[in-house]
Formats: structure tokens, sequence, C-alpha cells
């Protein structure tokens, strides 16, 4: 049998079994989800559809899921419909949610499809003027059952016609150019629309379902780690929990769990290993590996002091080790990593990755010592929540402090990933802050690198000074 999932559930399914708890609600959000019958209600469950009927040119579907709000129960594995806020199906007429006016931002900067997180980048940038694009004072939550569209015709009339200003993506000169600019006010102005509905509606939530301790977030918009940061700072939650591939890249990965948990009655025993790492295994050994180039295979011990020395040597280091992430983030598997110690450092990486210079590069640091080094009493796994920067941190590790003093931290323990744990722990016996730089394996324009013979290839183009291939170390 072939059996449709719809995407919201998907999403609902994969963040809500990798955060290990027994319930939770789960908001789904994003732009448009499955096209979802007409006549649904508010609060009305809607059954899947057919495969025939979603494929079916004759069945007109005019909306889709937009916002969704699950139930979570692990034993028994079941997710419960319990809201939804529809879209239009089309792009021209019909409701529309928040996810849709962050877009319009997305385009009036021209960062193209996947440019949702230069957005959360730039708007840091713009938050020291008054509102010019959008008008918040609509954005009204009086309870579950909000309208949207009133906002978003009033908003959409404002910006709508900005959006062809700009074909290609500005190109910013220095602080002064980008603060001023009105890229950077649509997008202070987007991420705090974002940010508001996120605590908004977080909250009357909560309100009608008070016996509920923890939440899931799921879907495009739970990679806003801004916004994340603000409903867990609101307290109503005990966790919040984001899975690393809250996005679309863990929707096959959500069916797969509606089948085998729900379907199939299979064990929800909590689970016990890192939920990023779910790329396929390697053989680092192979005789394929060992004659790339110019390496030395060294001992875990040799190659961790072989890492120090030339990191501390303000060398750029790519790492091809375990299985690859899933999801958008690179969480030490897949990674460029550098020394933080000097503005430079990001500049060098810059020229790698050929990224806006004004955008942040993220940290990781190792859990116990994350307190010491960031404003966050929480766990910080997969790269999810940003933080502030302490004072100690923006003096000693410039290159991973944002504009605006925020950091995107990624915490690691032992457990998570060795290699890196260990790397960190040997920087910090050095009298160094337990902190790198962090950034995805690829070139702009390029998937992260997957297999050791992605990551050569990468390499041998490209200024990084040297790559880890499993224990094999590769040099120029």
């Amino acid at each position: 049998n072939i059996i449709f999932v719809n995407h919201h559930y998907c999403h609902a399914s994969n963040t809500f079994l990798f955060s290990n708890f027994d319930e939770s609600l789960v908001i789904v959000q994003d732009a448009k989800g499955s096209k979802i019958n007409h006549k649904i209600n508010i609060y009305e469950k809607f059954k899947n559809l057919s495969l025939l009927d979603f494929l079916n040119p004759k069945k007109k579907l005019k909306f889709a899921e937009g916002l969704s709000v699950y139930k979570a129960n692990r034993n028994p594995f079941k997710l419960e419909l319990i809201f939804t806020k529809k879209v239009s199906s089309t792009r021209t007429s019909g409701p529309k949610n928040v996810d849709i006016l962050y877009s319009f931002a997305r385009k009036f900067c021209s960062f193209g499809q996947f440019g949702a997180g230069k957005v959360m980048g730039l708007s840091s940038y713009g938050r020291y003027h008054p509102p010019k694009y959008f008008d918040l004072n609509l954005l009204d939550i009086n309870d579950l059952d909000f309208e949207f569209s009133k906002f978003y015709k009033k908003n959409i009339k404002i910006i709508s016609k900005k959006l062809i200003k700009f074909k290609t993506p500005k190109v910013f000169s220095s602080i002064e150019e980008i603060t001023n600019s009105d890229e950077a006010k649509m997008a202070s102005e987007a991420q705090h629309l974002l940010e508001q509905f996120m605590m908004k509606f977080s909250i009357k939530l909560k309100e009608k379902y008070k016996k509920f301790k923890y939440l899931c977030l799921s879907g495009g918009s739970a990679l806003n780690l801004s916004a994340n940061r603000k409903v867990y700072d609101l307290g109503i939650f005990k966790e919040v929990f984001i899975a690393p591939s809250s996005d679309d890249s863990g929707i096959a990965l959500g069916a797969a769990i509606h089948g085998y948990y729900e379907i199939l009655k299979q064990n929800t025993d909590r689970i016990d290993f890192f939920a990023s790492y779910l790329g396929k295994d390697y053989n680092f050994d192979s005789n394929e590996i060992s004659i790339l180039g110019d390496n030395i295979k060294f001992s875990d011990d040799r190659l961790l002091e072989k890492c120090i020395e030339v990191l501390t040597d303000e060398k750029v280091i790519g790492i091809c080790k375990g299985r690859s992430e899933n999801g958008p983030r690179s969480l030490g598997n897949r990674s460029i990593l550098a020394l933080p110690n000097k503005v430079s450092q990001k500049n060098k990486v810059n020229l790698f990755k050929n990224r806006e210079w004004w955008r942040p590069f993220s940290p990781v640091c190792i859990e116990e010592d994350l307190e010491n080094y960031f404003d966050l009493k929480l766990k910080n796994p997969y790269m999810l929540f940003t933080t502030i920067a302490l004072d100690i941190t923006k003096k000693l590790c410039p290159a991973i402090v944002h504009f605006d003093g925020t950091a995107r931290v990624q915490s690691i323990n032992i457990k998570q990933n060795v290699f890196i744990y260990s790397l960190l722990k040997k920087l910090k016996d050095k009298g160094l802050p337990p902190i790198l730089l962090n950034t995805s394996f690829n070139r702009a324009g390029e998937p992260i690198v997957e297999s050791p013979l992605d990551a050569y290839n990468c390499f041998k183009v490209s200024p990084i000074d040297f790559l880890i291939i499993g224990n094999r170390f590769f040099s120029k």
C-alpha cells in the first residue's frame, strides 16, 4: 500500500520523536504544507488525502496547511491535530501567513529561495529604526481563532510595490551603509514580526492547553534561532525542543517515523543517540581514500595534537569524519573549523565560503563551559537557539560574535562527538577558550560535502589549509 502522510504531520512526528518527551504540544509552521480540503474547520481533524487525490489535476484543493498544532504522546506513539490555520494553495490569492510575509523580506533583499537565514542575520543591523514596511500594531492575537488576513492584506499593499526594485543582492561596503539600508530595515521588521507572532501564539496556546509542560517546534520557521529563543525565554514551557532537520529535509524521516511507530506499532523507547548524524557510514580506511593526494594517517591522539598545532597557528581545517549531518546545520562531521581569536579568522573563512562579510559565523563550545562564555542555560546541541556572547567571549573570540553581540552557538559533549569534544578540551588545556568557529563544509551555491571524495575535491580547489578525512590528515 502507498500511504500519503501530510506534510505538517511529517514535521511533527520527526521533531517529537527526537525530543524524548512523553507528551508535548507541537507547533508546525511554514509557508505552505500539504493541500487540504477547503471545508476544513479550525479544530476539525482532517483525514490524510490519498495519493491519487493529491496527484489528480481535477481535484481542486484551494487550501494548504499553514500553521498546525498537534498533541503528541510517546506510548503509544500518537499525534492528534488540535488546531490548524489554512493558507491558499496558490501564490496569487486567498489567506496567507506570517511565513509568507517573511518570504517577502527575502525577495525584497534578493536573497533567493533559500535566503531566509540571511534575512535573520541582516535583521540585527536594522533594529535602530522605526517601522517602515510593516504595521505591527495590526498583529493582535486575542485567542487561537485569530484572523491573519487583515494584517496580511494591509501590509502586502505597503511592501509589494517595493519588491521589483532590486534584481541582485546589494553589496554593502561598510557598517554605516548596511545599518542605514532599506534591506536591513525590512529584514529587521520581518524578524520582529515573526518573533512577536510566535511569542503571542505560544502564550495563547499555553493558556488553552495548560497541562502541557513541553513544546516542540517544527517547519521551516523553526530554523529561526532568534524566534526560538524568544519562545523559550517566555518561560511558559519547561523545555522547548527543535529537531536538527526541522525544515523540509526532515520530511522523509517524519514519514518513516509515522510508518514505523504508528502503522507497524514498534516500541517507542527514548532515543539514545545524537539525532543529527544519520548519513551514510563510509569506510574511511579504504584504498580509494588513502591514495587521494598528500596525506598521513594518524592515531586518534596524534591527530588531535596535529589539529591543535595547525589551528593555533591560525590555519583553517576541513572535517569529514563519521556520518554526515541530518538537516541544514553542520555540527562537526562535515565542518570547516578555525580558531575564533581574531576577526581576520572570519575573513579568512569567508574567502573560502564566498559569503557576505556581514553574516555571522557560529561557534561550537563544550557543554560544561557553555555558561562561562554565553548567556545560555539550556543545551543547544543542534544550534537552534541564539544567545548573547559574554564580554569575555567578545574579547577572546571576536570571529564568532555577531554585530548585535549574539552568537549561534552549538553545545557539544563527548557522547555526541568524541573528536570535536576532545579537540575543544585540548584547547582548554592550553589555556584557550574551548571554542572553535564552525561552519558548513561547502562552497557558495554548493551542497554540504557528503562523501570523502566530495570533501577532497572541495579541498583541492579551495584556500582551506588542511583536510581531515577519517584519521587521515591532508595537506597541499
